[in-house]
């Protein structure tokens, strides 16, 4: 994938990108088209809506359009899987705009024709970091049932091949999957690959599939070696090496393995920076100072995303030197200047390297939000998408953890997760989380204009590495 165009925020949000082969190439992948530019001359003019009133001149007479496969997918503007007299009217007022010398893009004009009269609220794809891929995330979300949207926002522990089967064919299939050691434990590489291959052709919305596979002690397919020689070494280990350029070398043979199996996203960077090496988080982390754990964060970022692979920055805002909240509840006492002079430091950087999703940690950040964990605390969430600018996905960390049950009234976490802004929920008890997510909206406790928002940008964000065909 184009480094260039995966930083969305300033180039590719300039115009909808769509996917020239049927084999459902990636949204940045070098065969696209820009939207609304049927006849390729690298502009949206009066020519191009001329194209798409013949196009669609054609098809009312029953006629063979004329137009290449890549061009009538072009025609389609506001990819409302039709070509109609609309597409056309919107390239003309884009080009009445610039005559009149209006500020504004081309797929700014399309979103908010695409997001008239309906429950989802206008999103500038030229601002918000998957872009234009906001536009075709918005027809499919008016197209969706509850229980589908609802069921988007789950990122789930993998719960076998059967199961998993039955789930995508349906209105339960969730965001995605997050396979761990022994999904591997007794596969093949080619098995693997077979499985993901079939789950991906049954779900309607693309699937989000991988884990944690950081290097070190946490590494769940790379211990095996049936699927390779040896483990990924841990960050520490590739920095003694030869400093970051080793990191950022196993960070593209990382993400080149991981696609090999059909895998799409991994779990990792951690960008944590933990002052005592005896501390919980340590041996997972680079284990060197602010500066140079943001150089890290940018260089990983960026290298898995030049090769198509969703990267994950955790644990936001920061683990500090805190305990396991897999099994205790955490309070971290030290002052916001603190965070803003350091923990968050990676986060920026990565973020400004174009990262698609941060996990946000179950430690409770008292400078920010005394009474609940980071995962479940609006405040901490407003200051990643107000102070920190981040527009991408923001994930839990998994809610069955100790941290979070003391915190989640009527045992509804999934439904603070929602409330207090999360976009995807992980989780190894989805059946039961789903349906309490889904009452809270029937009921009115969460708005389904938040779900609308939510899964906009989970299915945007795999239009953009191209999960979805």
């Amino acid at each position: 994938m184009n480094g260039k165009l995966r930083n969305l925020a300033a180039a590719a949000a300039a115009a909808l990108t769509i996917a020239a082969s049927a084999g459902g190439a990636s949204a940045a992948s070098a065969g696209t088209r820009l939207s609304g530019d049927t006849d390729a001359d690298g502009a949206v003019t009066v020519s191009d809506a001329q194209e798409i009133l013949q196009a669609y001149t054609d098809r009312l007479s029953n006629k063979t359009i004329r137009l290449s496969a890549e061009s009538e997918a072009a025609a389609d503007v506001d990819c409302d899987n039709e070509i109609t007299v609309g597409d056309a009217q919107l390239v003309l007022q884009f080009y009445t705009n610039k005559l009149a010398k209006k500020e504004g893009s081309f797929s700014a004009l399309v979103m908010r024709s695409v997001c008239e009269n309906t429950a989802i609220p206008f999103a500038d794809p030229d601002q918000a970091l998957f872009g234009a891929n906001y536009i075709r995330a918005t027809q499919d979300v008016k197209k969706m049932s509850l229980e589908e949207k609802v069921s988007q926002m789950f990122l789930i522990s993998y719960p076998g091949y059967s199961t998993a089967l039955q789930q995508t064919q349906g209105a339960l299939c969730p965001a995605g999957y997050v396979l761990f050691a022994n999904d591997f434990r007794n596969s093949t590489p080619a098995s693997v690959r077979s499985n993901m291959k079939k789950l991906k052709a049954q779900s309607r919305h693309g699937l989000m599939l991988g884990g944690d596979e950081e290097g070190g002690s946490v590494v769940r397919i790379s211990m095996f070696t049936a699927f390779r020689s040896a483990r990924f070494l841990s960050p520490q280990k590739l920095y003694q090496k030869n400093g970051l350029q080793a990191i950022f070398e196993d960070a593209k043979d990382k993400a080149l393995f991981l696609k090999d199996l059909g895998l799409n996203y991994n779990l990792a960077p951690v960008v944590d920076m933990p002052k005592k090496s005896s501390s919980y988080i340590y041996s997972r982390t680079l284990g060197q100072d602010a500066k140079t754990t943001a150089a890290y964060s940018e260089g990983v970022v960026s290298v898995m995303n030049e090769n198509s692979m969703i990267s994950t920055l955790k644990h936001f805002p920061g683990y500090g030197d805190n305990l396991d909240t897999h099994s205790v509840v955490a309070i971290d006492k030290r002052s916001k200047k603190e965070f803003e002079t350091e923990d968050f430091l990676p986060f920026v950087s990565g973020i400004r390297a174009g990262v698609p999703m941060i996990m946000v940690n179950h430690n409770i950040i008292s400078c920010m939000d005394g009474k609940k964990p980071a995962s479940l605390s609006e405040e901490v969430h407003r200051v990643l998408r107000e102070e920190l600018g981040f527009s991408g996905l923001i994930a839990t960390d998994a809610l069955t953890m100790q941290a979070v049950k003391k915190y989640a009234s009527n045992r509804e976490a999934a439904v603070q997760a929602v409330l207090c802004g999360n976009d995807l929920i992980l989780t190894t008890d989805y059946v039961n989380q789903r349906k309490e997510v889904l009452a809270a909206v029937k009921d009115g406790r969460i708005s389904e204009q938040q779900v609308n928002d939510a899964v906009r940008r989970v299915l945007a964000c795999k239009y953009c590495y191209g999960l979805i065909p």
